[in-house]
């Protein structure tokens, strides 16, 4: 039991730390999805005091939760199942009542915007980029062809050593590892696959967003490379089926690290390509476009995916009626699946 709530709270503590860390973990000169002319901003007293109230409050809120979910503990009898729907419930809780101050700050941005004079900033007007095409190129659709190899060999090992296996061995349970891996497979293609073309969040010139198309280069990459993790974790519950392997518990160690390891490397390439970087030339004031400086609507821009104005990541432009196709998919996916699994 100490290892789960130990778990729990690395869990809490990693999400909880980067919801405070949203003002650092976007461009210099954006802060909390409200664009500026450049990052000078940040050195501006009002817009220090926005971000200092800003973590002060997603600070509060992160430990008065965590001390009501130690509490709700004493009150639960001391079972796995229990534990884990109380942590989910202070999980959610703690993204949904941290969006408040985001709100807040970028309602304060937005007011603050509004009594300075950018001249950096311009309105339905951006500058088309005619330099090198190599230098934005995304990553090659074929470099996702490597998402087949782990689903391939369990297939082929599958199919060769099946007839020898003992009769207990369902086929059903054979092919559990398997159908993970398709589903793992294909919904890290199809984000990895549209993502990789994502446009930059902050647009006006060439030099908006410096390090953008480098950065989503080793996105694209560290995504393919987390996918095939996932994907090899399920190859090895095959082959422990299959009896090749006996530890699975050091295959799934393992794992996580990796992960983590990959997930470590994705911040370290936001800090040196995107956030050392400094905007320049004219930027393109698309607030408008932004509701909330979280949500992309954008019906104009024919992109299903585009760089988050805040975070590290994708977000989905809900201007586009794919985008709700896909959103209404993965809900019932999630549905679906909770329900097989009851």
């Amino acid at each position: 039991m100490n290892e789960l709530f130990i778990r729990f709270g690395i869990i809490y503590t990693f999400l909880a730390s980067l919801l405070i860390a949203r003002p650092w973990l976007s461009r210099k000169n954006v802060l909390f999805g409200v664009v500026f002319g450049n990052g000078e901003i940040r050195k501006q007293e009002t817009a220090r005091k926005i971000i200092n109230y800003f973590v002060l409050a997603c600070l509060v809120i992160g430990i008065v939760l965590a001390a009501a979910f130690l509490l709700a503990c004493k009150d639960l009898s001391q079972n796995e199942a229990s534990l884990t729907k109380l942590f989910s419930a202070a999980f959610f809780a703690l993204l949904l009542i941290d969006t408040v101050p985001y709100i807040l700050a970028n309602r304060a941005m937005k007011r603050l915007k509004a009594t300075l004079q950018d001249e950096n900033l311009v309105k339905g007007k951006i500058l088309v980029e005619v330099g090198d095409a190599k230098l934005n190129k995304p990553v090659s659709p074929a470099w996702f062809l490597l998402l087949l190899l782990p689903i391939a060999a369990a297939v082929i090992l599958a199919l060769l050593y099946y007839p020898q296996l003992p009769e207990t061995k369902s086929i059903s349970l054979v092919m559990e590892p398997i159908f993970k891996q398709i589903v793992a497979a294909v919904f890290l293609f199809l984000i990895g696959f549209f993502s990789r073309i994502a446009p930059a969040s902050v647009k006006g010139n060439p030099e908006a967003a410096p390090g953008y198309a480098s950065f989503r280069r080793i996105v694209s990459l560290i995504l393919i490379a987390v996918s095939l993790v996932i994907e090899t974790k399920y190859l090895m519950a095959e082959l422990n089926y299959l009896g090749f392997v006996s530890d699975l518990q050091t295959v799934t160690v393992v794992s996580k690290f990796l992960i983590i390891f990959l997930v470590g490397l994705l911040f370290v390439a936001f800090f040196l390509m995107v956030w050392r970087k400094n905007s320049s030339g004219p930027i393109l004031d698309d607030d408008n476009k932004w509701v909330l400086g979280m949500i992309y609507v954008n019906p104009s821009d024919p992109s299903l995916f585009v760089e988050k104005r805040n975070g590290i990541g994708r977000t989905i432009n809900f201007g586009r009626p794919a985008a709700w196709i896909l959103m209404v998919a993965l809900i019932l996916f999630i549905i679906v699946r909770a329900f097989l699994r009851q």
